[in-house]
């Protein structure tokens, strides 16, 4: 994008940019002399004083005197500070020769600029020099030689305008397009705090990443993407996640589990219910309990009907209420209805009798909790769960907020167990593509939606 702008720009400059012609004129100074009254000394002596009064003409050219005569032996509609800054000069090393050049947009205009310095030039000399000047330098005589500046090579009239063209000025956009750009790249990657792989996770988390979840564009149509769509790379990579979990379970003896990340926005409820499938349809004993009583999802996401749930259970209002999934052995705690003090209730012992109760009743209990960072609630949970699972999304969160979520989790004796890295591009034709492109062409019977009882 930046190389588009800037090459439009030096296009759209170069093309409405008028074109400027360069005339040339070249003057000659010197000391006229009689060769055999000088010594050899004295004719390079009078070379010398030839050069160094070429360089002071030069600069003479550019004045506001010598612009205005030519202004009026002209009869130019200028100003003199536009004549000056069309007018340069330049004086060759070791020679006596004055360079003149004179810029316009009209090519005559130039020459007659260029020519009438020329002409106007000798004249402020003559003006200047005394003709009183010693004929031989150091001779010891009042008189002074005169100088003389005369036209050695009269300006012609320009056919072609000055570089740099058209086409310097796209090539120009180009290169500095491209120099912004990767400019702003470098800067950019400074400054970007954005989670973008598994070592910046594990950096940062201290934990492992047990698992990448593939974006997938179509979530919001089909969430419980293992149930739904059991053949696709999603539901794999949450097959996936489930092995690795397990096997840390079966290691350390974990019966609940915490899904919780450092904002919101992360996919971590989504999480928690596909991999509550996926370890039901494993064969697995699972609970999934909804403990976010702020803002609710999993009960719309599962499609149960409204009623009692975790908040009426800790309230000590009513018994908890587990909606069963028919097919599988999955059972499910709604987060019941928005209580007006939700990290009190967490922070009750009821919540340690009826996670009790529920690890009797399965083999692992999932929990969804709120973001760690906005309010209390995750941390009230992971003091009893068993294990954290810390979910993050790919170019989404930010290095310090999952930092700080770690640090949470630290806090209260709760090193995660390991993280989630969600919503994964994955290239055209990636891991898995070929082969569950040819479990689709079978048409594999697809599995039934949830059912509850």
């Amino acid at each position: 994008m930046t190389v588009l702008i800037c090459t439009g720009a030096a296009a759209a400059y170069g093309w409405t940019r008028k074109d400027v012609y360069a005339a040339h004129t070249q003057l000659f100074v010197s000391t006229p002399v009689t060769p055999r009254n000088l010594t050899p000394s004295e004719v390079y002596q009078g070379g010398l004083a030839s050069q160094a009064r070429a360089e002071s003409y030069a600069r003479l050219v550019s004045s506001p005197a010598l612009a205005e005569a030519v202004i009026d032996e002209l009869n130019l509609q200028r100003s003199v500070q536009f004549v000056q800054s069309a007018i340069s000069t330049s004086v060759p090393a070791g020679t006596v020769l004055v360079n003149v050049t004179a810029e316009d947009s009209s090519p005559r205009e130039a020459r007659e600029i260029a020519n009438s310095v020329g002409r106007v030039l000798p004249k402020f000399v003559a003006s200047l020099e005394s003709t009183g000047s010693p004929s031989r330098p150091g001779a010891g005589s009042n008189k002074r030689a005169s100088v003389k500046v005369s036209v050695s090579s009269p300006a012609e009239l320009p056919t072609s305008p000055e570089p740099p063209g058209k086409a310097v000025y796209i090539v120009v956009g180009v290169v500095l397009g491209l120099l912004l750009g990767i400019a702003g790249a470098v800067v950019r990657e400074m400054f970007d705090r954005r989670i973008r792989d598994d070592a910046s996770i594990e950096a940062v988390a201290g934990a492992p990443v047990l698992g990448s979840i593939p974006l997938d564009r179509e979530a919001s149509s089909r969430p419980l993407v293992v149930v739904e769509h059991s053949s696709s790379v999603e539901a794999e990579a949450y097959r996936r996640l489930r092995t690795n979990l397990r096997v840390l379970t079966m290691e350390h003896d974990l019966h609940s589990l915490l899904v919780t990340s450092a904002v919101a926005g992360e996919g971590k409820t989504l999480i928690a219910a596909n991999l509550a499938f996926a370890f039901a349809q494993a064969g697995h004993r699972v609970v999934l309990v909804d403990g976010d009583m702020r803002s609710a999802r999993l009960s719309e996401l599962l499609g149960l009907r409204e009623g009692p749930g975790l908040s009426e259970a800790l309230a000590d209002e009513v018994p908890e209420r587990l909606h069963n999934e028919q097919s599988l052995p999955l059972a499910v705690l709604s987060s019941g209805a928005p209580p007006a003090n939700p990290s009190e209730l967490l922070e009750s012992d009821r919540l340690v009798t009826l996670l009790e109760s529920l690890r009797k009743l399965s083999d692992l209990v999932i929990m969804d909790s709120p973001p760690l960072l906005p309010v209390s609630d995750a941390s009230s949970i992971a003091r009893t769960a068993a294990a954290v699972l810390l979910v993050t999304r790919a170019t989404s969160t930010q290095s310090d907020q999952l930092n700080i979520a770690a640090e949470y989790l630290e806090t209260i004796g709760k090193q995660p167990i390991g993280t989630v890295l969600n919503g994964v591009s994955l290239p055209p034709g990636g891991a898995y593509a070929y082969a569950y492109e040819r479990l689709d062409a079978i048409n594999l019977p697809k599995p039934s939606v949830p059912v509850w009882d």
